[in-house]
């Protein structure tokens, strides 16, 4: 028993400290807050949804807004020390409980129902990670937010290089990498509440099924640029927190959206416990179209043979691969250009957060996010 309450008052001395350690870094940037730039002030609370957090400031840092997040000793103490990094290197970033903008001209973001109206913000917005319990039939009647990249993508900036991407040569057909942790990535959840295959169950359908020459199996970066490979091309590697060393099997995050640009279409596998994966949104920022079971749960749904490729099931993924493998450069093209208007105009961040400027139908609002665990935990108490 005593063992248990000094581990609670060590857990809490450790929460504090970090929690000391983030504001006297963020301090140290020594903030200016811009008058000529919109303001938007968040708070949070659910450290299950960081990923998703981040994201959302850094799309509206990436816009040019001025981003306070207001202090919460419990959110900030339990964070990451890779989370900290991050987002200290938000741009125009700072933890404050200071009004630097009058609240009628700023916009506020929270995952905490019970605070969504202590002033009186231009716009309040409330970041719901209850999506699971609405039908996709129905997603059209509510906002969702843009999914996001891996917060890696937003922290090395290479998203500033995307046009450059998207115009490099391609030189294979269809590709995938991506954990393949077999324990991770069979979550029966996938097939019991979403009726979709899991990843592993996609690439093993693929690798039993194509000829040796329509398939070839490479680690990291080990792509053959000099011929176009018309075949699937798997980066095979698989990582838990038991084998660290496995990541150097696979392509690097600093190289990940150029890889992802050499290929036409990518196989967009499930994630561990929903369909949407963030390399589906990588794949698609640069042009790759996407291959995928879950085109229903992007808003506007994706469409099959203008900017996706979607089939439903085993027999069907296999028949659908069979015609990529065959399809000629300008059927490709058009499908090309079709994704990234697609992405420029649905799944910029930019493009949302001007649009989230420019919702003036309500002052108090839900933004939705598929958010993985933490949806699941939201559905689960329902």
């Amino acid at each position: 028993m005593l063992l248990k309450i000094l581990q609670k008052i060590k857990q809490k001395l450790l929460v504090y400290q970090n929690y000391n350690k983030i504001l006297k870094d963020n301090k140290a940037q020594k903030y200016l807050w811009n008058p000529q730039k919109p303001t938007v002030v968040f708070y949070w609370t659910k450290l299950s949804m960081y990923p998703y957090q981040y994201a959302l400031m850094q799309y509206f840092a990436m816009s040019g807004y001025n981003v306070l997040l207001k202090k919460n000793i419990l959110w900030l103490g339990a964070m990451t020390t890779e989370f900290q990094k991050m987002m200290q290197n938000i741009p125009n970033f700072c933890i404050t409980n200071k009004n630097y903008a009058n609240p009628n001209d700023t916009l506020y973001i929270t995952d905490d129902k019970k605070n969504i109206d202590t002033q009186n913000w231009k716009k309040s917005i409330y970041f719901d990670a209850n999506i699971f319990t609405i039908s996709t039939a129905d997603f059209s009647k509510y906002w969702l937010m843009p999914y996001p990249m891996n917060p890696q993508m937003y922290a090395l900036k290479n998203y500033e290089n995307l046009p450059k991407y998207r115009q490099n040569k391609r030189h294979i057909k269809l590709f995938f990498s991506g954990n393949q942790d077999a324990e991770s990535y069979t979550n029966p959840v996938l097939t019991h509440f979403f009726s979709k295959m899991n990843r592993i169950e996609t690439i093993q359908t693929l690798l039993d099924n194509l000829t040796n020459e329509q398939k070839v199996m490479i680690e990291g970066n080990n792509l053959d640029t000099t011929t176009y490979q018309n075949a699937f091309v798997l980066n095979q590697w698989s990582w838990t927190p038991k084998q660290a060393n496995n990541l150097q099997k696979r392509v690097s995050n600093q190289d990940w959206l150029q890889t992802l640009s050499y290929s036409d279409f990518f196989l967009g596998c499930a994630g561990v416990n929903q369909p949407v994966c963030h390399n589906i949104i990588e794949a698609m920022s640069v042009g790759t179209v996407p291959v995928l079971e879950y085109a229903e749960y992007f808003a506007p749904v994706l469409e099959h043979k203008k900017n996706a490729i979607i089939f439903n099931g085993r027999q069907d993924l296999i028949e659908k691969i069979k015609e990529i493998l065959a399809m000629n450069p300008e059927e490709i093209a058009t499908l090309r250009h079709n994704v990234i208007t697609y992405y420029e105009e649905h799944l910029s961040p930019i493009t949302f957060v001007k649009k989230t400027a420019e919702r003036k139908d309500k002052k108090h609002e839900h933004l939705y996010i598929f958010a993985e665990s933490a949806s699941h935990e939201v559905r689960n108490k329902r």
